[in-house]
């Protein structure tokens, strides 16, 4: 029986010649990509995107990689001078404002400057302050008149005490916020006021004040002259006025 055996390359020599093999341990080198890779490459595992596919699609479709590398850099320079421009656009520090942020902002710059709107706020916050004085002011005259009480010492009593006023009819009842309750004010002030409770109530018959003089009647004026007397007592003679 005859057997047809077929002969097979065992290596290939590299392109230096002479060589047994290439230096990469005399593997054959790596075939040139086809001319016309398949538009779709399948993609790396993963989320990698697939550079090399991408590289391959773009070489295909500008039909050498000389052209592929001049298309990149033809766009790596229209990218990096958009970027200039848009960096002299927005300085360094700016905020870029967008959605409902823009109407604020125009809102803002409607109510005016930044130095008066300092000014503005100034001026509310110290009216605010006289007006709560005020009305502090008035609930403690309120409250010193109903009770029959002196407003000065009474402004420095209560500084910190809070005054509940309630009207039913002719009849007017104040309270002191107590805790979470209320106590009606004299129990209050007789608790934490009673050593200055003589000076607080004002005195309905107030005592006489200052020196007492004795009072002197009438009399003959030459009589009660010590003076005359003294010299009609050793007889000195007056001279005469005219």
């Amino acid at each position: 029986m005859v057997r047809f055996f077929r002969s097979v390359k065992l290596f290939t020599a590299d392109n230096g010649g002479g060589g047994s093999g290439s230096g990469n341990g005399g593997n054959p080198p790596p075939a040139n990509p086809p001319a016309n890779p398949p538009a779709n490459p399948p993609a790396s595992g993963g989320n990698q995107p697939d550079i090399a596919g991408q590289i391959a699609n773009l070489i295909a479709r500008q039909g050498s990689p000389d052209a592929a590398l001049m298309l990149l850099m033809q766009e790596n320079y229209q990218y990096r001078d958009q970027n200039r421009q848009l960096r002299e656009r927005v300085p360094d520090g700016a905020v870029v404002l967008s959605g409902d942020d823009v109407q604020r902002w125009r809102d803002y710059q409607a109510l005016g400057q930044l130095d008066e709107l300092r000014t503005r706020l100034t001026e509310r916050e110290q009216a605010q302050t006289e007006l709560a004085t005020l009305r502090t002011q008035a609930t403690m005259r309120t409250v010193a008149e109903a009770m029959q009480w002196k407003p000065s010492v009474l402004e420095r009593l209560a500084g910190n005490v809070t005054f509940i006023t309630k009207t039913e009819g002719d009849k007017t009842t104040i309270t002191v916020k107590d805790g979470d309750g209320e106590t009606p004010l004299d129990a209050y002030a007789e608790k934490h006021w009673g050593e200055f409770m003589p000076a607080l109530t004002i005195d309905s018959n107030p005592a006489r004040r200052g020196t007492g003089f004795v009072h002197q009647g009438g009399g003959n004026p030459k009589k009660d002259d010590p003076i005359t007397t003294h010299n009609q007592r050793m007889g000195y003679s007056l001279p005469k006025r005219g």
